[in-house]
């Protein structure tokens, strides 16, 4: 074999291998930057219960580079059940809550989630929604 065909079949070869292994393919995807600082809890959780049945919650946005959203959890403190609200992460920085219950006490948590869905610890803010008959038959007791 001369050596201008052993330097043609060499580099067939080699060509043929680079393309098999991905290289040179205009279709590749970039690698995936992972940025593995620990994601921090939302700050400045508050819950604010309003007439009509609801509670809105809020919190300061989280800036981290891998946040994917939030999740919003609610504990009912009597039965210490946990409900999670958010089927998937959110991206809003609050939650309307409209299946609560009057006279009932809930924590709210809201946790930060990451693009490899793992979640930080969470913030809490507690509430308690008075019972509407309680609180009319307190004012109709203060009403001369």
């Amino acid at each position: 074999m001369s050596a201008k065909a052993f330097f043609l079949t060499t580099f067939a070869l080699v060509f043929v291998g680079a393309l098999a292994a991905g290289c040179g393919d205009d279709t590749s995807v970039a690698p995936t930057v992972h940025n593995d600082a620990p994601l921090l809890a939302p700050q400045n959780v508050e819950a604010v219960p309003y007439a009509g049945g609801k509670v809105i919650i809020s919190w300061d946005p989280n800036t981290q580079s891998n946040l994917l959203g939030y999740n919003v959890y609610r504990l009912d403190v009597e039965t210490s059940l946990v409900l999670k609200l958010t089927p998937t992460p959110i991206t809003a920085t609050s939650y309307d809550d409209l299946s609560i219950a009057w006279g009932k006490s809930y924590q709210y948590r809201v946790t930060s989630v990451g693009q490899d869905l793992t979640e930080s610890a969470y913030a809490t803010r507690s509430v308690v929604l008075p019972d509407p008959t309680d609180a009319k038959e307190r004012r109709d007791r203060q009403d001369p």
